[in-house]
Formats: C-alpha cells, sequence, structure tokens
C-alpha cells in the first residue's frame, strides 16, 4: 500500500523518493531552478540521480510549468540536500523519455544547483 504525500515534503532517506519528484532550488537572486529525481538506486537510503531541467521561474517548480521539458544534465547526489540543504520536494511528473539517459555529471549540491540558475535557460516563467 502506497501512502498519500503531503507536498512539500523534505524527505529524511531516498527511499521515500518517487520517480519523477521535483525539487525546487532558490538561488541568490530569489529565481528558482528545478531538479527532477529520474533514477532511484535500490537499497540506498543516501543518494539517488536527479536532472537539471531547463527551467527558471519566480517560486517553485510546478509540475504543469516543467512537464516534458528535456533534462540538461543528470547527476548524483545525497538526501543531505533536504536535511542540510533546506530542499523540499514541491510537486512530482513522469520524467520525459530518455531523460535517464541524458549526460552524467559527477555531482550535484545546493550551490551546483544555484548556480544552474546563471546558466540560459529555454523555458523562463
Amino acid at each position: 500500500m502506497v501512502t498519500a504525500r503531503v507536498l512539500p515534503c523534505a524527505p529524511r532517506s531516498a527511499t521515500a523518493l518517487r520517480i519523477g519528484d521535483l525539487i525546487g532550488v532558490q538561488g541568490t537572486t530569489a529565481r528558482w531552478a528545478c531538479l527532477q529525481v529520474v533514477e532511484l538506486m535500490p537499497r540506498k537510503r543516501t543518494s539517488f540521480i536527479v536532472a537539471l531541467l531547463p527551467w527558471q521561474g519566480d517560486g517553485p517548480p510546478m509540475a504543469n510549468a516543467v512537464r516534458g521539458l528535456p533534462p540538461i544534465e543528470r547527476a548524483s547526489t545525497r538526501i543531505e540536500v533536504f536535511t542540510e540543504g533546506g530542499l523540499q520536494v514541491v510537486d512530482t511528473t513522469a520524467p520525459r523519455r530518455g531523460a535517464s539517459r541524458s549526460p552524467m555529471v559527477p555531482s550535484v549540491s545546493v550551490r551546483t544547483a544555484w548556480q544552474a540558475l546563471e546558466a540560459p535557460c529555454s523555458t523562463k516563467r
């Protein structure tokens, strides 16, 4: 039985995450970027794979704003983005087909996600 979640939420274990979860990242300029959970590793409680989506906004990302966007790149990250970085899962939507095959970078932290806000984006809301 799957229990309903109340969003936003800050999981304390990767086992509480779901493929497609959207993680809002607010930068120092008050703009937001979006990470999406694209892979969960069996029996791993602390690490998971996210994709950086080509989206920026004035508030947290919502499913209808990012649905179908192609990932820019993927990276491994850890549950500490929630427990120490203060990030939250804000919504969920299925990743675009092929998202798990986008380019992989070594790792992503709250800081590197914030830096994505400064990169050119094709979708701005």
